[in-house]
């Protein structure tokens, strides 16, 4: 049996619209692990993820992926945290949270980690360079 995904997206603007959607939520039983939060500070930002922010990395992705892993595997393998790296899709998760722009977009069955997110307007600042 195929269980066909279908989702919906909720743009939610204040603390009170957040606590009705969880009530909902809850009122449905809906299981969190299947709910997906992504917290943001602006709402109108592209949910794209940072290396497609980057013209050059659109046009050469497979390449520029392959060889920045390949530098990260050999700069950081001695690194006690990276030597449990592997599948490049871990690394992939490693570096993004390093801050290396990658095909990988953070989502969160957390509400309170989107939450987060969503009220720190810092967090947000090394993603504001959308139009490179």
């Amino acid at each position: 049996m195929v269980k066909v995904m279908a989702y919906k997206i909720f743009c939610v603007r204040t603390i009170s619209e957040l606590s009705k959607h969880l009530v909902k939520f809850s009122e449905n039983n809906i299981d969190s692990e299947e709910v997906w939060y992504r917290g943001h500070y602006y709402h109108y930002f592209n949910l794209k993820p940072s290396a497609y922010r980057s013209k050059a990395y659109r046009n050469n992705s497979g390449r520029i992926e392959k060889n920045s892993l390949s530098a990260a595997k050999s700069a950081m393998f001695h690194f006690p945290e990276t030597q449990k790296l592997n599948t490049d899709f871990n690394w992939l998760s490693f570096l993004q949270h390093t801050g290396m722009p990658t095909r990988l977009l953070d989502w969160t069955h957390d509400y309170k980690v989107a939450t987060y997110f969503a009220l720190n307007k810092e967090s947000q600042n090394m993603q504001s360079y959308e139009g490179l």
